[in-house]
């Protein structure tokens, strides 16, 4: 069974490095950001490279109300997250 990481800020900086090495290691990824093109972007390549599974979730994690609402919503197979970053 494969293991799932959420990464906050994903398309820029370390959190865009991880994204690199968890999907390296085979890791499925719930991957958070502001700008929805660039999450999907960043999916596309992750998804070409690794041959991974990406869910995006376009969110602003300083609104918490708007993070429990994203989180709550997430489909039944992404809801256990292994890793947080």
């Amino acid at each position: 069974m494969s293991k799932t990481v959420l990464i906050t800020g994903a398309t820029a900086g370390i959190c865009e490095a991880c994204a690199h090495l968890f999907a390296r290691q085979r890791y499925d990824l719930i991957l958070a950001a502001r700008r929805t093109e660039r999450l999907e972007m960043l999916a596309w390549d992750l998804k070409a490279r690794y041959n991974v599974k990406c869910y995006l979730v376009t969110l602003d994690v300083r609104d918490k109300k708007e993070v429990e609402k994203q989180l709550n919503a997430l489909p039944e197979e992404w809801k256990k997250v292994d890793v947080l970053i």
